[in-house]
């Protein structure tokens, strides 16, 4: 038995120089957003308002590049689409942090890929491939199912999808239905309080709670009928 350790070749060591530079930019981008004045920034809503009503036209735009950015770092979907509501109402608001958090699951989705596969695929044990291959033959039904929860890890998923062979067009068409109905619930939310609207309000975190059960329910039903409609694990 050769107990030798494993050639080092050039392809290797880009393998590991790129996954090492996927996970400096993960870190720092959690660091930036939870340890500086721009996480501050970022949580103060009305100052927000202020800035994104001073763009006039391109206020929306602008609010949805920025939260592409800010979930690449790691903001959790709900606190956008909550800024959202607030600056923008309920309509409108659902409308640009939607984009803008589908923006910022795309790119870290693509650049998990592009960084990190090659590192990562072939160091994955023999069992966890096989989660890899249940993945990749139903990449939308698994990936909807982790997006109806909403208090799921949205950075992890985009990661670890990336890494994997999950397929790139049903990810994004699952991320896109995951994400609309809790995006509509944090929206109303944040324009009922923007407008002091208990009712609205009350409406929303009603409206949450509901989905809470709803997409929990669909969810077992998705992995279930993934679980059935892959491989044996």
């Amino acid at each position: 038995m050769n107990d030798s350790p494993p050639e080092i070749t050039p392809g290797r060591a880009l393998s590991g120089l790129k996954f090492f530079l996927l996970v400096l930019l993960v870190g720092a981008g959690w660091l930036v957003l939870r340890g500086t004045r721009v996480g501050d920034a970022v949580r103060d809503y009305e100052w927000v308002r202020g800035r994104i009503l001073e763009s006039g036209a391109w206020g929306g735009w602008l609010f949805a590049a920025g939260g592409a950015v800010l979930t690449v770092a790691g903001l959790p979907r709900m606190a956008l689409a909550f800024a959202g509501g607030v600056v923008f109402g309920a309509v409108w608001g659902t409308v640009w942090s939607l984009l803008g958090a589908l923006l910022g699951a795309g790119a870290l989705f693509h650049l998990a890929r592009f960084l990190g596969r090659d590192f990562v695929l072939p160091r994955l044990p023999a069992r966890i491939r096989r989660y890899d291959t249940l993945l990749r033959e139903n990449t939308f039904l698994v990936i909807l199912s982790i997006r109806f929860f909403p208090l799921g890890h949205n950075t992890l998923t985009n990661l670890l999808a990336g890494v994997s062979t999950a397929r790139a067009l049903p990810f994004f068409a699952a991320t896109l239905a995951g994400y609309l109905p809790t995006t509509v619930v944090f929206a109303l939310m944040g324009a009922g309080l923007q407008k002091a609207s208990l009712l609205q309000t009350a409406a929303g975190a009603g409206l949450f709670l509901v989905s809470v059960g709803i997409m929990a329910f669909a969810a077992r039903r998705i992995r279930a009928q993934a679980g059935g409609g892959g491989r044996r694990l």
